[in-house]
């Protein structure tokens, strides 16, 4: 009986399983011009996406909910370092990328990249673009090419018009954030195009 009793346990136990990172909604931000423009779209939070990757370096960020990373990983050259917050201890190098510290930031040099990566009021690591070559692929890369490839062709109050790829999206004035916003939720994967390509499955 007792043998019994303990064998149901283990299979009562057993059915328990790990579910992977839910995946969830992340703001991010563009600017178009002079306008602030905040996307959404569905990524794994907890998973790291391939933030910028080129001939000689790679950086991975691990997507938050807020659109920040809770850290980066540089890859380089058989050299690797994991950035989770500026006060850290941080060599003047990693492989062929170079890394400074500079007015409450850190500078990311690469052969074809310029990044600064700075410290949101929630702790989370945010990264500006300062420059990036069109040959950089990963997210980063992607924004880029939206962000230099779409115009604002007409404002209105409280609307305007965000033409990228000979298409005209309606942008509102977003009510949470300071920010303007597609209309349509849906708009914003086909702008983003599918950002499976840039997630590393196996972090």
């Amino acid at each position: 009986m007792d043998c019994a009793r303990r064998k149901r346990k283990r299979l009562r136990s057993g059915t328990i399983q790990v579910s992977e990172s839910p995946k969830s909604p992340v703001s991010i931000r563009l600017e178009v011009g002079e306008t602030d423009i905040c996307l959404s779209t569905k990524m794994m939070i907890g998973k790291s996406y391939s933030l910028v990757d080129t001939d000689t370096a790679q950086i991975y960020g691990t997507v938050t909910k807020d659109g920040t990373y809770s850290s980066l990983t540089l890859y380089s050259r058989r050299s690797s370092l994991t950035l989770e917050n500026l006060d850290s201890n941080l060599p003047s190098n990693v492989g062929a990328v170079i890394i400074r510290r500079k007015n409450n930031k850190v500078v990311l040099k690469g052969d074809l990249f310029k990044l600064d990566v700075v410290q949101s009021k929630d702790g989370g690591l945010m990264v500006q673009i300062v420059q990036l070559d069109p040959e950089a692929t990963g997210l980063l890369g992607l924004l880029n090419s939206v962000n230099n490839s779409s115009q604002i062709v007409e404002k209105s109050g409280k609307k305007k018009i965000l033409r990228h790829d000979g298409i005209n999206y309606l942008l509102e004035k977003s009510k949470k954030q300071s920010c303007f916003e597609l209309s349509n939720e849906k708009y914003s994967s086909r702008i983003l195009g599918s950002i499976n390509n840039f997630l590393d499955n196996e972090s």
